[in-house]
């Protein structure tokens, strides 16, 4: 009796099964040698010049501003969008605009952190709907209208 529980994982395969899974993976691999998804490397090590190669290759790539910026923001293959969680788009805000330096509520400079503080909680990638505020004012700015927003993404 063969148990089914998630595709391959914890499949329970007779002796004979085993084999002949073994037999016809090793067939594969002997007509196959240089399929990349036989582990090709699998114990080689690569020469320093092929890897001075092949990063000088990557790096003269992103040097271009074209394929660059083809690659980065809303054109690349791993954009979310608005659809970000409260993390993510504070981490963009901080990445695209850099980290706060002067709180916008008491003007300090010299504060331990600085956050970007969404004003109506939207978390939308609209720098007018987010303000620079030390930690101390952030969490004021927080629990005086903790109530006063629906804490909504698409408005």
């Amino acid at each position: 009796m063969i148990k089914k529980i998630h595709g391959n994982v914890g499949k329970i395969r007779t002796q004979d099964m085993k084999e002949k899974m073994s037999k016809s993976i090793s067939e594969y691999m002997h007509s196959h040698p240089g399929h990349p998804f036989l582990n090709y490397w699998k114990g080689r090590k690569m020469k320093v010049q092929s890897k001075l190669k092949m990063s000088n290759s990557h790096k003269k790539r992103w040097e271009n501003k074209k394929f660059r910026n083809s690659q980065l923001g809303e054109n690349s293959k791993n954009w979310k969008g608005d659809t970000l969680s409260k993390g993510g788009i504070h981490s963009w805000m901080k990445r695209t605009y850099g980290s706060p330096r002067k709180c916008d509520e008491c003007g300090i400079t010299n504060a331990k952190r600085f956050d970007w503080a969404s004003i109506d909680h939207t978390y939308l990638r609209n720098r007018s709907k987010w303000r620079r505020l030390c930690r101390s004012c952030h969490r004021k700015y927080d629990y005086r209208n903790k109530n006063k927003y629906v804490k909504t993404r698409n408005q």
